[in-house]
């Protein structure tokens, strides 16, 4: 029994002594930069839909003639295309969408440039 604790104590001695400190190091450094990176990604996020939220009425088209131009804007394909990605791999944006696919009947071109702002951030996404 001492032998077996001895053997033990012995292996995580030479364990502990083998660990590369600038390695742990290195690892948590980059750990927090994307964490920082990631928690900057989502406030921005939760500002622009805000923004959007706040703002819905005065961002619906006022003119035929903005209607007719938001018309040709393939809004329900891309927000569409948001929702399957949101489903299949990326929960995060579950709120963005919920959000943008409100306007689907009376959009005005600040909920096109939000559905557009979602796309970049998902194409900036390296996996």
């Amino acid at each position: 029994m001492v032998d077996s604790v001895v053997k033990n104590l012995e292996y995580f001695q030479d364990f502990l002594e083998n660990i590369d400190c600038g390695k742990i190091e290195e690892l948590e450094r980059e750990i927090r930069s994307t964490v920082n990176e990631a928690e900057d990604a989502i406030e921005l996020e939760i500002y622009e839909i805000n923004k959007l939220e706040k703002g819905n009425a005065r961002e619906s088209p006022k003119t035929a003639e903005e209607r007719d131009h938001m018309a040709l804007v393939p809004y329900a394909s891309a927000v569409g295309s948001l929702m399957y990605a949101m489903v299949c791999t990326r929960p995060d944006i579950a709120h963005a969408v919920g959000v943008v696919s409100r306007y689907m009947a009376n959009l005005g071109k600040e909920h096109w440039e939000a559905v557009k702002w979602l796309l970049r951030y998902l194409r900036g996404w390296d996996h």
